[in-house]
Formats: structure tokens, C-alpha cells, sequence
């Protein structure tokens, strides 16, 4: 049955060491940038443009360390993405996932370190998979199925992660961004779009405005 996991992920025996290595290392690095990116939301000068880059970067930030967990805890991780349609104004949010291979279904999670994100309002998603565009919120995602789910669960939404990040450090080659579609954003003079691009092998750009068309 689908639930949420409240707890860390646990560590094995093998996994304890002496010292730091240098996926603890960064670890610390990836968290201190997002908490970097909390501060800015939280106590920036109002400017909707700063606050929208903030929210893109902890976002970067976020997707970065589910690979580096994925890879030291050698679990298959994912990362979903919804529009709340509950509240007005309506917000995407996002939020990470779990394989568990024993129960053959992914579970959402929610640590510290990946916890669910709700975006400000006016901000919308896009995103594509081998250049071939996802369609955002689907319940079950079977063109795109990595991970076998137990079929034998009846009358519950089997919900699927969007992007998929791999215990041998892989992730897939895809293009999300961020679109401010805000008041404020009808100010400037070119689109406030924030690109995040990843390969096979989990190698990530950032992109600010203006730096996506010229890729």
C-alpha cells in the first residue's frame, strides 16, 4: 500500500566509516546551497525575479543530492511533480520517491534533506525525456516504466516518479524548466525561464534567462 516514509533513509553496517567521504562532503555542500536559496526566498528584498531564481536553484540543488543519495544509499530514487489543484491560486510542487523492490512500488518520502516543495503561484513546469515531452501529473507512467510495480495491488493510484535517478549514478537526459508566468514577470523584456539540464550521466546545467536559447 502506497504510504509515506517519515524516516532517513538508514545506512548499512558496510557504510560506516571513519572520517567524511566525499559524498558526505557533498552532501553538506548541496544542503548549505539549499538552505542558501531558503534564506534568499525568505528574506529577500520582495523582487519576485530573485525569489523565482531561488526557487529554480534549490530545485537544481535538490535534484543533485537525490542522485548523490540514490548512488551512497543504493536505492533507485525519483522525483514527481504535481499541479495542487486544492488551493487558488493553483501551485506545482514536487516530491521525491522511493523504489522498494520487495513491495514493488514506489513510495513518497519525506527527509530532511528531500522533503516536498511547493512552488510560488504563477509558476509553471515543463519538461522532456530524450527531447520528447512528458505530460506532467500522470497517474502511472507506463511508456516510460524503468521498475516492475506489483500488479497484484488493487484500487489504489500507482503513482510514478517523472525523472528517475539510479543507484549506479545515472539518471535520464532531460530538460525542465521553470516558467514564471506572474504579473510581475510581464515587466521584463525577455521570458523569466530557469533551465535545468541533465544527461545519462547525471552531469547537470543550470541555465539562467536568456542562456537556454543560445544552447
Amino acid at each position: 500500500m502506497l504510504q509515506s516514509i517519515t524516516s532517513p533513509i538508514n545506512k548499512t553496517p558496510q557504510q560506516k566509516q571513519r572520517g567524511f567521504s566525499l559524498i558526505e562532503i557533498l552532501f553538506v555542500m548541496l544542503i548549505i546551497g539549499m538552505l542558501m536559496s531558503v534564506v534568499v526566498l525568505s528574506v529577500g528584498d520582495g523582487n519576485r525575479r530573485q525569489q523565482v531564481q531561488g526557487q529554480a536553484r534549490a530545485l537544481y540543488q535538490a535534484l543533485q543530492l537525490a542522485v548523490s543519495e540514490a548512488v551512497f544509499y543504493r536505492r533507485q530514487l525519483g522525483v514527481r511533480f504535481d499541479l495542487d489543484t486544492s488551493d487558488v491560486p493553483e501551485r506545482w510542487r514536487y516530491q521525491f520517491m522511493l523504489y522498494d523492490p520487495e513491495l514493488k512500488l514506489w513510495q513518497l518520502i519525506e527527509t530532511e534533506d528531500l522533503a516536498e516543495h511547493e512552488l510560488m503561484p504563477g509558476l509553471t513546469l515543463s519538461l522532456s525525456i530524450n527531447q520528447e515531452e512528458v505530460m506532467l501529473g500522470d497517474i502511472e507512467k507506463q511508456d516510460r516504466r524503468l521498475f516492475e510495480l506489483d500488479q497484484n495491488v488493487q484500487q489504489q493510484a500507482l503513482l510514478e516518479p517523472d525523472i528517475y535517478f539510479l543507484s549506479s549514478g545515472e539518471t535520464q537526459n532531460f530538460v525542465l524548466q521553470l516558467i514564471d508566468n506572474g504579473v510581475d514577470a510581464q515587466n521584463f523584456s525577455e521570458p523569466n525561464i530557469y533551465t535545468i539540464k541533465a544527461n545519462f550521466m547525471a552531469q547537470f546545467e543550470f541555465l539562467l534567462p536568456g542562456q537556454a536559447e543560445d544552447e
